[in-house]
């Protein structure tokens, strides 16, 4: 219990700095935490598992959705889609950041 405890106050904290990062430095909080959730086997393993519920569909599709839309647009329909869904797009964040030189240490490209 005190693991997943530890791991909901671990994303919690994450998704507080993310939320509350100046523009300048939302780039750096999300680096640090797609490597911070990408560290986690716990977690990796649950998305891992996840990627098999539901079929997800491309990222660039996706976000364009969500461009001609007010708000989110969900195209999935489970928590484990969303959540899927929602790692895809923190990963590409924090790989298109121009200070990851294309690389995260530490964690290989989903």
């Amino acid at each position: 219990m005190r693991l997943l405890d530890n791991l909901q106050g671990g994303l919690a904290r994450r998704y507080r700095q993310i939320v509350n990062s100046p523009a300048q430095g939302l780039g750096r909080e999300v680096k640090y935490a797609a490597d911070w959730i990408g560290k986690q086997p716990l977690l990796t393993a649950i998305i891992a598992e996840a990627r098999h519920v539901e079929e997800q569909p491309p990222l660039t599709e996706w976000l364009g959705q969500c461009e001609n839309s007010v708000g989110m647009v969900w195209p999935t329909e489970t928590e484990a889609g969303r959540a899927v869904l929602s790692w895809n797009l923190l990963s590409e964040l924090e790989w298109a950041d121009p200070s990851s030189n294309g690389h995260s240490p530490g964690r290989t490209r989903p």
